[in-house]
């Protein structure tokens, strides 16, 4: 019956109040049907397993989930310790390759484009890029290709809305979510300061939901210093001092004011967000995998060193 609903399809194009011949539909799924995701989900399960079956390369990861996570030595010990190989990070129709080097990076491009071909699909090379990260030993990026083409290499990209970097830092990223959540605030601000009948903590209520959703978006994957969490805490006093116009001559604490308006300091949030990846979802693949990567470190390779505390 599946089959018989896509065989023979033909589909019209309407543009500008005109309808165009009618043309037949050899590939994809029906726009809008609700066999449509999983019809989609069936079609890339084995393209995604076609790749690497045939190749060890990519990012090992160490995990230790009953150790101590600022003691490194216990992620070498020999046992009690779990091993995944990360190579892919799909989303829908995009995914996100991880390999060490730009040989084992060519190897898995290799074999990602030919497993495409096999399903009839291709990389999309103008929207394919190459983020390299350099290490202590080398520092001359190497090229990736696809079917002869170079793909563009980049300092920083995009990925799901959050900002990712070739050093590792989420400074500019921080930036971003400040932006972004400024202008959240900015159009909600005046609903919020002159509303004299919504309550204090309600307006609190709103204020996380809508700017502070905005600003901590993805910061599960952030790691944040004291200096990043003492500018993320400051932005987030302005706004609550606007919104019960509050200056600094009225002399009130922080702490009061966020307990006025019923809403934890900026470190309480960010280590709920972290810990709740943990809680809400113990058993699902994908919290394994965040998990894993929190609790757990890079089998080979270092951390660009910091001096920030």
């Amino acid at each position: 019956m599946i089959e018989a609903l896509h065989t023979g399809m033909m589909a019209n194009v309407s543009v500008g109040g005109e309808v165009s011949e009618s043309f037949s539909v050899t590939n994809g799924v029906k726009q809008g049907c609700v066999l449509a995701p999983t019809l989609f989900s069936i079609f890339l399960s084995p393209m995604h397993d076609e790749p690497f079956r045939d190749t060890g390369d990519g990012v090992y990861i160490q995990s230790r989930q009953n150790a101590d996570l600022f003691n490194v030595a216990h992620f070498r010990a020999k046992t009690k310790t779990t091993r995944i190989l990360m190579r892919e990070l799909p989303f829908a129709d995009d995914s996100a390759l991880g390999a060490h080097s730009a040989g084992e990076m060519q190897k898995i491009v290799d074999a990602f484009s030919n497993a495409l071909k096999k399903f009839g699909l291709k990389i999309n090379i103008k929207k394919t890029e190459v983020l390299y990260q350099p290490n202590s030993t080398r520092t001359r990026e190497e090229d990736v290709m696809v079917d002869g083409n170079k793909l563009n290499s980049v300092l920083e990209f995009t990925c799901l809305g959050s900002t990712i970097s070739n050093n590792g830092c989420f400074e500019d990223e921080i930036q971003r979510r400040m932006a972004k959540a400024s202008a959240s605030f900015g159009r909600l601000r005046q609903r919020l300061r002159n509303n004299h009948h919504v309550s204090m903590l309600v307006k609190g209520k709103m204020y996380r939901a809508i700017v502070l959703s905005t600003l901590l978006y993805g910061v599960e994957a952030w790691t944040v210093y004291r200096r990043q969490m003492k500018k993320l805490h400051a932005f987030m006093m302005r706004h609550l001092l606007s919104i019960m116009r509050i200056t600094w001559m009225d002399k009130v604490t922080n702490k009061e004011i966020l307990e006025r308006i019923g809403l934890p300091s900026m470190e309480d949030l960010l280590i709920r967000k972290n810990l709740q990846t943990g809680y809400q979802s113990r058993f699902s693949i994908l919290n394994y995998i965040l998990v894993t990567e929190r609790e757990g470190a890079l089998v080979s390779g270092s951390r660009i060193a910091s001096r920030e505390t």
